[in-house]
């Protein structure tokens, strides 16, 4: 795999990765994670790249975590109003699948077409329908997080309302 792909996003900052992983699980997410704790090596999280802010350029060096093979949908419900998918689904991937029903995921970055919903959660994109329908912040109820140390964490719940403790969703989403 030649790492000069991982060496920038959509903006102008530009460095090489030392190296680059595809995690296919939550768990593998995990087990990187900690490693890299143990050995205290840089992780940087990698949806599509196509953001402009430099946010998934390494800085010096370090382990690009591709997470674009995580990229299933894993259910729909539409008496629910609630999707639950994997980060590496791209934003095209996500309205084909819920075209069908009429429905749309409103928050649409400028690279809709390419944009991962990890990337999106990341960012807390929001694009031109956001004014109106809101950012990717107001449509996220639950996270399944790897925290730094390679611990899990669970966020939120699958209902719109939820009212015990902090919103750590809400927090965690953009940030």
């Amino acid at each position: 795999m030649d790492l000069i792909s991982y060496s920038s996003d959509a903006s102008e900052h530009q460095h090489r990765p030392d190296c680059a992983v595809w995690p296919r699980s939550t768990e593998e997410v995990s087990s990187i994670l900690k490693l890299a704790n143990r050995e205290l090596f840089p992780v940087i999280p990698r949806g599509a790249g196509t953001g402009f802010a430099g946010s998934v350029v390494p800085q010096s060096g370090g382990v690009v975590m591709d997470m674009g093979r995580m990229n299933r949908i894993l259910r729909i419900s539409i008496e629910d109003r609630l999707v639950v998918l994997q980060p590496g689904v791209v934003y095209a991937q996500l309205s084909k699948a819920l075209a069908p029903h009429g429905f749309f995921f409103p928050p649409d970055p400028a690279s809709g077409k390419a944009a991962t919903l990890g990337g999106n959660v990341a960012t807390g994109a929001g694009g031109l329908k956001g004014a109106k329908y809101g950012t990717t912040r107001d449509y996220v109820l639950a996270l399944e997080v790897v925290l730094p140390d390679g611990s899990m964490l669970r966020t939120g719940s699958n209902c719109m309302k939820s009212v015990s403790g902090y919103d750590l969703t809400r927090l965690l989403v953009g940030s």
